[in-house]
This record gives structure tokens, sequence and C-alpha cells, in this order.
């Protein structure tokens, strides 16, 4: 597998994860992609197949990563791509992401895409040519920008041998549930960076289960046996650094999550205080929209002002020896414990 070299990473990643204003635009941007993925991969599998539940998820991760590729490859920033062809990408890397474990046949995916697309476009309507015609561009497109290579290693796939190593030191099965619950969240959000095209997908578990042993102290859980365990050759500093980027998407998360919260509360205790109106009360009817106005007026605007930071002095150096010393390396606080 074929990563991007340092300089890529540095170059056009780097800057956006140091700068809280430029991490919060590129988070918002991959969360509307991977809406707009999602959306369409539940247009495909209408029902809640627990058998397709795998293959929905490697096609959401695969496509996700296309994604970022393509973008990277032609020095697009999302700005620069129009909603409808933001739409047809996507539509593109799923049908390329199928491509890997399952084929789907594209009239097959644009005959159930068509009634979505034409819901949704307001200047054009579209017939079925018209897509597959569309989607065999991008794919070209998109093919150039990975190097025709479509083989995406899933971190998804570890949580088998996280599980199957969860067993063999006698844990619950309850605790593995919610161990592999919290793993999996952490992959989740690691897809709302592009942490892929440069970190292994075995840095990219190995990070999220550290994460997840350090928020809910899983002592139990020792790092360097489940590395030997599965013969995995890894870089112990790549995984830190790793779990740092990831801790910080949650982090946003979390905080934004909480400034919506506490303005929705503001929102409904300023409306709580707005008087009712009688219909023939002209006057009332003015004085309620001045009140109204100066109310939404004090309604503060969710913003990330304050850094999200990571104590690096906490991050282990070189030449770890034994087992990796995590504590504290996340700095999360979740509603997870």
């Amino acid at each position: 597998m074929i990563y991007l070299t340092l300089e890529d990473w540095t170059n056009f990643f780097i800057p956006k994860l140091n700068n809280d204003i430029l991490f919060a635009e590129e988070i918002k941007q991959a969360k509307k992609i991977h809406n707009i993925l999602l959306e369409i991969i539940t247009l495909i599998f209408p029902n809640k197949n627990i058998s397709e539940n795998k293959l929905k998820q490697n096609i959401l991760y695969t496509s996700m990563i296309y994604y970022y590729k393509y973008i990277l490859f032609y020095g697009l920033s999302h700005s620069k791509i129009s909603e409808m062809e933001k739409i047809f990408i996507c539509i593109s890397c799923i049908f390329l992401s199928f491509k890997v474990d399952k084929p789907i046949d594209i009239n097959y995916l644009s005959g159930a895409l068509l009634p979505y697309l034409n819901n949704i476009s307001v200047n054009q309507k579209y017939i079925l040519e018209d897509i597959n015609i569309f989607i065999r561009k991008y794919e070209s497109d998109i093919l150039n920008a990975i190097g025709f290579n479509i083989g995406i290693d899933n971190p998804y796939d570890f949580l088998i041998y996280l599980k199957c190593y969860l067993k063999i030191i006698l844990v619950e099965n309850n605790t593995i549930d919610e161990i592999i619950q919290l793993v999996n969240k952490f992959i989740n959000d690691s897809l709302l960076f592009p942490l892929y095209l440069y970190y292994s997908s075995y840095d990219i578990i190995l990070s999220c289960i550290l994460l997840a042993k350090e928020i809910n102290n899983y002592n139990f859980i020792n790092i360097d046996s489940f590395i030997q365990m599965n013969k995995l050759e890894i870089d112990k500093n790549n995984i830190c650094q790793c779990a740092k980027y990831i801790s910080k998407i949650t982090n946003f998360f979390i905080r934004n999550n909480n400034s919506k919260d506490n303005n929705k509360n503001k929102i409904k205790n300023n409306t709580q205080n707005i008087p009712v109106v009688t219909v023939n009360d002209n006057n009332a009817k003015d004085n309620n929209k001045n009140k109204i106005k100066n109310n939404t007026q004090k309604i503060p605007v969710v913003t990330v002002n304050e850094p999200i930071l990571i104590n690096t002095q906490l991050i282990p150096q070189d030449n770890i020896e034994n087992e990796i010393n995590f504590n504290a390396i996340a700095n999360i606080h979740t509603n997870q414990n």
C-alpha cells in the first residue's frame, strides 16, 4: 500500500489540523460528504439487513478515502466543488467501492438514485443515461487520482481480531461489546479527517484501541501483547500521533454538541418569555416582534474559539520499552463512562 509522502501530508493537512478555524471547516465539509455517502448507501440498501452491515461499512469507509484522494490529487478545496458535483463524485466513489467487495450493476445503481437526484435538483431533470455518463466520467478521474489501486485496508476488519484477543484474556461478553462499540466510534471519528492517507489501518485501529483503553480505564488490555499476537509491524510513535489526532476530532464534536445544547437551552428560555399576542391587538404584535428581535439578538453564535489542544508532554517519546504508557494521551472527556 502506498501512502502520501510526509511532504504531501505536511503541506496539505497539517495546517488544517493545527489551525482551529481551518480544522473546524474541514471537519464540517467532511461530515457533509460523509452524510451524502451514507444517504446514498441507505438508498441502495433500504432494509436494515444485519448481514449487509459490514459491506455497507466497508463501502462507506472506502468511498471516503477515494474522495479524499480525489480532492488532494486535483488540488481541490471543498468550496470549489458544486453541491451536485459532490453528489456525483460520491456516487462514483460508491460505485468504485462496490468493485472491491461486490460489483454492482451501473444501471441498478443509477435507477435507485434517479428519484433522489431529480428530487434535489432544481435546474435539471436527469434520465438514467445522464447518471451513467456522470458515474463513468468521475470514475475515470477517481481511478487516476488513486493510481488505479482500489484496494483499501479497512480498520473495521481488525475488530474481529480485537474480539478474539479479548476472549483469550477472559473478558466478559458484555464488556467486549462495550469495548468494540467504543473502538468502532473512534474509527468512525477518524473518517472525518483523512488520517488513512498517511497512517496505516494498523496505526488507526491501534490508536482507537488505545483511546478506548484510556478513557474507560480498560487496564486489562495489553497493547504490546495484541500487536505480538497479530504479528503487526508498527511504529509506536505513529500510534501516539494518530491517537492525538483522533482525540482532537472527538473533542471537537463533544465541544460542538455541548455548545449546541447550551444554545438550544438559551433559545428555549428566551422563547418562554415571549408574551402571547391576541389576534386583534396590532400594537401588541409590533411590540412582540421587537421583543423577539431583541431576544434573538442575544442568542450566542456557536463558534470554535477555544483551542482544541492535546498535552504533548504526556505523549511517550522515542525508545519506548515494554507496554506503551498512554496515560492521559487523549485528554478526552466523554459520556462513555
